[in-house]
């Protein structure tokens, strides 16, 4: 069972930051979130800290494709609605984290590709678990 999701940030610029999630020990996917705009709601990223995700239904269109649900960062001091859910580019991320399967590029921009089924595929890995502990480390 699951109980701590890791992301470790290993760059950060123009085009967001860019990291790893671990799921326990393994390394499960690629991430992107914005740059550090020092934690400024909906256009930073999520403070280097640990935090708690828990279980939520989501409205976010890209989620709904995916089953409804996603995981929702909960404690950051001065933000809401941090959440994980498809994307590709930093202009997607409101704020949040995006999961991908790979880095690439699309229409000439960084972006984290295949995000679609690498949310489903996390979201089947963390069935049955509704709140979990979220460690952000960069390593930038």
């Amino acid at each position: 069972m699951i109980h701590t999701v890791e992301i470790i940030r290993m760059e950060t610029g123009d085009e967001g930051s860019f990291g790893v999630l671990r799921l326990g020990s393994q390394i499960f996917c690629n991430t992107l979130e914005p740059e550090d705009r020092v934690n400024r709601s909906n256009e930073s990223c999520i403070p280097a800290r640990q935090s708690t995700i828990r279980l939520v239904k989501s409205y976010l269109p890209s989620v709904i494709r995916c089953g409804g649900f996603t995981y929702e960062v909960v404690d950051v001091p001065g933000r809401e609605d941090i959440r994980a859910h498809p994307g590709n580019t930093e202009d997607d991320t409101l704020g949040c984290i995006i999961l991908g399967q790979y880095i690439d590029k699309l229409y000439g921009e960084r972006a984290v590709k295949n995000s679609g089924n690498t949310f489903i595929r996390f979201m089947k890995a963390m069935e049955g678990i509704e709140v979990a502990k979220l460690v952000i480390r960069n390593f930038y």
